[in-house]
């Protein structure tokens, strides 16, 4: 397993950008990269992947419900950034969620 480290540090790295413009992979594009490489498989990233994904946001959701907006207040919003790994068996697993994510791209 490896956790790169944010856009704010590794945008600084001789390498950035080197496979995928700014790190950074499309749904589509994961999905091609994984009919080229585990096609065998039949991987889907919208059936087998993403669903763990959004299974695990909507749990983190609910841990910490109480208290994102605990005076409930109207007209406002957050954006938050999730961090997910994969295993070599197509497991997700949330490693961090942040408050004010980077979001250059």
């Amino acid at each position: 397993f490896i956790h790169l480290t944010n856009d704010a540090v590794q945008k600084y790295a001789d390498n950035f950008g080197k496979y995928e413009s700014s790190n950074k992979l499309s749904y589509h594009d994961f999905q091609k990269y994984l009919n080229s490489h585990y096609g065998e498989l039949n991987i889907c990233f919208y059936r087998d992947i993403l669903p763990q994904i959004k299974r695990l946001m909507t749990d983190a959701f609910r841990c910490v419900y109480g208290k994102i907006d605990p005076y409930r207040r109207m007209n406002t919003f957050e954006i938050y950034g999730f961090d997910f790994m994969l295993d070599r068996d197509f497991k997700v697993y949330l490693i961090e969620a942040n408050t004010n994510p980077c979001l250059e791209l």
